[in-house]
């Protein structure tokens, strides 16, 4: 059975494995992140399927979230 009110995202920072988490629905970025225990610095950027986004933006079940280096992005 299916637990009410969580949703599955994938989360990888620029050359590291992508980890699948679970988290509680209309979490923020921000929130998914610490839940899986990563600590953004100041110049790394977020993207979620393949858009960039911020930390206060929701996410969404199968949500592919990835940070990445200004470098890394080509910003």
């Amino acid at each position: 059975m299916k637990k009410q009110n969580r949703i599955n995202v994938i989360i990888a920072k620029f050359g590291s494995d992508p980890e699948k988490i679970e988290v509680t629905k209309d979490s923020t970025v921000s929130e998914a992140l610490s839940d899986a225990g990563i600590v953004l610095n100041s110049s790394e950027k977020i993207w979620v399927n393949g858009e960039k986004a911020n930390r206060k933006d929701i996410i969404e079940d199968g949500d592919n979230v990835l940070i990445v280096s200004p470098k890394q992005a080509g910003i």
